[in-house]
This record gives structure tokens, sequence and C-alpha cells, in this order.
């Protein structure tokens, strides 16, 4: 009974890591951009510690692919346009194939994935962070005392 466990287990590990892709595909679209250089970056540790993964240039239709088949960290992700001016985070996992559309002018509030459930309520949580942001002043807990 052991060694028929034992082999069901390996015969089904084999399985899984035979269909287990590594890298990603990432497919964006800019509603208002187009025709610049796209950086897909990532940090650790401290934001200022950003390294580029990869690069791809938006089309004269705002659209562009990212795609690599070498394994990489999951993490928190972002596109970092050419000109530093629009930096565009998500989650990105090993083996990740996921679609968005956006408009650089409105990053949280025009975002829409398809393909990756997880960066639809990362989303959602950024939406809440800039609601809840905008709706108390910057100083709201300066010089109070207790």
């Amino acid at each position: 009974m052991k060694k028929l466990f034992l082999s069901v287990a390996i015969l089904l590990g084999t399985i899984f890591s035979a269909t287990a892709k590594d890298g990603y595909t990432i497919k964006a679209k800019f509603t208002d951009a187009h025709d610049t250089l796209v950086y897909l970056c990532n940090y650790f540790g401290k934001p200022s510690n950003v390294y580029r993964v990869d690069s791809a240039k938006l089309n004269k239709n705002g659209e562009l692919i990212f795609k690599k088949k070498k394994k990489i960290v999951g993490g928190i992700y972002s596109l970092l346009f050419y000109d530093r001016t629009t930096n565009v985070e998500f989650i990105l996992n090993n083996g990740d194939d996921f679609s968005f559309e956006t408009a650089r002018s409105n990053v949280y509030q025009s975002m829409t994935f398809k393909g990756l459930s997880e960066n639809n309520e990362f989303y959602d949580y950024q939406r809440f962070l800039v609601k809840y942001g905008s709706e108390y002043p910057n100083n709201l807990f300066v010089n109070q005392t207790p």
C-alpha cells in the first residue's frame, strides 16, 4: 500500500511539475499613451532599490507585451515609463499570464485586469487608499496633543 501511495505521489508530482510554467506574459494597453519605452521593474527592500527586469515599447495603439520564460521571484512589480512620470504597480508571480488596460493619466481609477484575480483585489485596495487619502488633509495628526 505504501509503494502504491508513493508511486501515485511521484506520478502526480511529475505531472504537476511538467505543467507548471516559468516566467510571465503581460499584455498591457494604455488608452492615452503610445510610442514610448516602458520598463518592467521590481524592488527589494527599500523603494530606492529598483531593478529593471525587462523593457518594451508601446506601439502606436498603446499596446505592449512583456514575455519571458525564465523563472522569476514573485512580488510587487511595476511598469515605469521612460520619462519616469508614470509608475504602475501590480502583483506578478512566476508563471503568470495576464493583461490589463488603463489610462496613464488615471491609473488607479481606470485599471482593469484579465487573467489574474489577485490584481483585481490589489487595485480595489489601492482605490480605497486613494479615496481615503483624499478625504483627509495631510496634516490631520500634526501638532495635536493627546
